[in-house]
């Protein structure tokens, strides 16, 4: 779903940003602007939501794009349905110009388009249908539930692009109607996005509707979750009436999915339902509370004091995570200032995006002031984060991250094999324990000469897959580095990654060498 709403999303925007250049009305083109706005300052669902935290907010075109859209307007549906075929394919970075292409063809002749798309890739995608449902639902519904589900399952409901946003939007006694006449078993997801779309567009309606589909006994209870979700910002008062008023209690699952939609629209009634459910399903709707108070609180000690009152231990460190994040971009004038006043923000998993932020608003000198005042245990870590964001220059014959060391190693070997080999053995662990993920796409040969010295118990899973990596380039140099492995399970699984390598190129060689090492074992 989250994928659909991204596509769907992108092209509104570019749609109602080229000014409706085939709207078939006036009337129609109104409507569909103002249906728009509504769906702007309604809440989003969670995907929508998701892509606001992570920035993937909708680019202006390019000059280019808008060139390329007045050059193409006025060429014939054939030629323009050639360009967005090719777009499909090519899936290019920019798509204002294949936006433009699916709006324009569907509102000139959709089941055509449709068809035509299908004829040719074998499929219609689903941003195609998602977009057809949103623009002209009375027509895309009909022909898109009437198609075979069978083998291709874009046409069934439960997956592809098909949804009711657009109908709840545009005539919601209409799509109840039609979806109630849907066998059961393609009604997934339907209902609750027919809701979110009279949500979006008729708030004062919405709850009416939710409770004429409760009481039919037509909801599936899967469905409920995503249905609360989408109808939390249009009424978060009687939602949690009907939810303290049922005789049966709703299920976590469910007051999850509720909670992150009233996280913006009542936070106390959300934090208030956190409280009562199951720790396993505390993440997400932790994450929307957490979002929340970071923003409307420049002190971001007030989050962390939620989350420690209330948050599981287990996902705490997470949940900060994601809300120092959200809170640094919201007050970013404030964040030097916190800094000061909580420095264990420095040891969090987002230091490094905070380091990064201040460098950016010319405000790292205060992070240097900071580590001049701590002793050099306490200031080790925080100066290794320092030297990786560029802020200041690192010390000769030290690294400041394993990435930096394999960088360092693949320039000059000899000397930096020598200043390895001279680290405490304590560095080393802490330079493993702190490495990125990169580490791993890193030359399985150099990768190997830093294990040595260093504990099985931090580098047990690195080195049967560099051993692994190493077999495929040269698996005699990958059997003499397993051969001066102390017995144990990382020797073992290097062992069996070996042999599985070299076996592809030269299995007789693989054999003989694993019957020499398990004999002298």
């Amino acid at each position: 779903m989250k994928a659909r709403l991204v596509i769907s999303a992108l092209l509104l925007v570019a749609a109602f940003a080229i000014g409706r250049m085939s709207a078939p009305s006036g009337n129609e083109a109104a409507d569909a602007g103002e249906s728009a706005n509504r769906k702007k300052q309604a809440l989003g669902t969670k995907a929508a939501e998701r892509r606001v935290e992570s920035g993937r907010e909708s680019k202006s075109p390019t000059p280019s794009n808008w060139k390329m859209i007045r050059e193409r307007a006025n060429r014939s549906r054939e030629e323009l349905l050639d360009d967005l075929l090719a777009t499909l394919r090519a899936s290019p970075g920019s798509w204002t110009y294949g936006n433009w292409l699916i709006e324009h063809l569907l509102r000139t002749d959709a089941e055509w388009t449709v068809g035509r798309i299908k004829a040719e890739m074998g499929r219609i995608p689903e941003g195609i249908m998602s977009e057809w449902c949103t623009i002209d639902p009375e027509r895309a519904l009909p022909f898109l539930l009437a198609q075979p589900a069978g083998s291709d399952h874009a046409f069934d409901p439960r997956f592809g692009g098909i949804h009711f946003r657009g109908m709840g939007a545009k005539d919601p006694e209409k799509g109840l109607e039609m979806i109630q006449g849907l066998p059961a078993s393609r009604r997934g997801g339907l209902y609750a996005s027919l809701l979110g779309g009279i949500a979006g567009s008729n708030p004062d309606q919405a709850f009416g509707y939710f409770e004429r589909i409760v009481k039919s006994g037509d909801l599936p209870d899967k469905d409920l979750p995503e249905a609360l979700r989408n109808l939390a910002g249009a009424a978060p008062a009687q939602l949690v009436a009907w939810m303290e008023g049922r005789e049966t209690p709703l299920p976590d699952r469910a007051k999850a999915e509720l909670i992150s939609g009233l996280a913006y629209s009542d936070l106390e009634a959300a934090k208030r339902i956190y409280a009562d459910i199951a720790d396993e399903e505390k993440r997400n709707a932790g994450f929307y509370i957490a979002t929340q108070i970071s923003r409307k609180n420049s002190d971001f000690g007030e989050c962390v004091a939620w989350l420690e009152a209330n948050a599981p231990e287990k996902m705490r460190e997470d949940l900060k995570g994601n809300a120092l994040s959200s809170w640094a971009h919201t007050f970013p004038d404030q964040v030097m200032d916190q800094v000061r006043r909580y420095p264990w923000i420095l040891g969090s998993q987002r230091s490094p995006e905070i380091i990064s932020l201040l460098k950016s608003r010319g405000e790292a000198e205060g992070l240097v002031e900071m580590l001049g005042t701590m002793d050099a245990e306490d200031g080790a870590p925080f100066r290794e984060k320092l030297v990786q964001a560029g802020v200041i220059e690192e010390t000769p014959g030290e690294f400041a991250s394993l990435d930096r060391a394999m960088l360092k190693m693949a320039k000059d070997p000899e000397e930096t094999m020598m200043l390895w080999e001279a680290l405490d053995p304590g560095k080393k662990e802490q330079l493993f324990l702190g490495a990125s993920d990169m580490m791993q796409s890193q030359p399985p040969e150099l990768l190997l000469k830093l294990c040595q010295g260093v504990s099985e118990q931090t580098t047990g899973k690195i080195v049967p897959q560099a051993v692994a990596r190493l077999a495929i380039m040269d698996p005699a140099k990958a059997a003499d580095y397993v051969e001066t492995m102390p017995d144990g399970p990382a020797r073992e699984a290097a062992i069996k990654n070996l042999h599985s390598n070299w076996s592809v190129d030269d299995a007789a060689a693989a054999n003989a060498w694993k019957d020499k090492v398990a004999g002298s074992s």
